[in-house]
């Protein structure tokens, strides 16, 4: 019978134990997932925080052979959207399959992005895209018959999951 690599690692980059009522070690990695700092390996904001460099412990393997080391770090670049105010436009980001790598990778985005220029040259096209196919999305397609049809089907059946709720 062929081996089944594990799904879920800590942050040293070994597998979870299973019990025999869990054997994957799922409820083992969500223990320690809902732990903010154990997840946390790094998080740096920039620009009087308009700009947030986040690194964390994900402990789900996210690469895709099974001949590879675990991917279970992931750092990623935010900005705030000045038009709508949403957070978090994501700009940019990077997976690792060790913590020391996750910190020298999110060191690597402190120094790249505390760049204003650059930083200035990713939010316009990241802000640029996001607020585009909002609109795009918002303004030109409930014009379309077949988009409205989809969109009253979605709004009734959110109705229908909240009024079965209890909300």
């Amino acid at each position: 019978m062929k081996k089944i690599r594990p799904m879920y690692y800590d942050r040293k980059g070994k597998p979870f134990k299973g019990t025999p009522k869990d054997p994957h070690g799922t409820l083992e990695w969500a223990k320690k997932f809902e732990d903010f700092g154990y997840r946390r390996v790094g998080e740096t904001k920039l620009f009087r925080g308009w700009v947030q460099i986040s690194t964390v412990w994900l402990g789900l393997d996210h690469s895709y052979s099974e001949t590879s080391l675990p991917i279970i770090f992931e750092s990623m670049v935010f900005i705030r959207n000045p038009f709508t105010g949403d957070w978090p436009v994501s700009l940019e980001s990077q997976r690792y399959t060790s913590e020391e790598r996750a910190a020298l990778g999110h060191a690597e985005f402190v120094l790249i992005y505390s760049d204003g220029w650059y930083t200035f040259k990713q939010a316009i096209k990241a802000i640029w895209d996001d607020t585009y196919w909002r609109w795009k999305i918002w303004k030109w397609q409930p014009k379309d018959k077949k988009w409205q049809e989809l969109k009253q089907r979605t709004l009734n059946l959110l109705k229908r999951k909240s009024t079965s709720n209890g909300s």
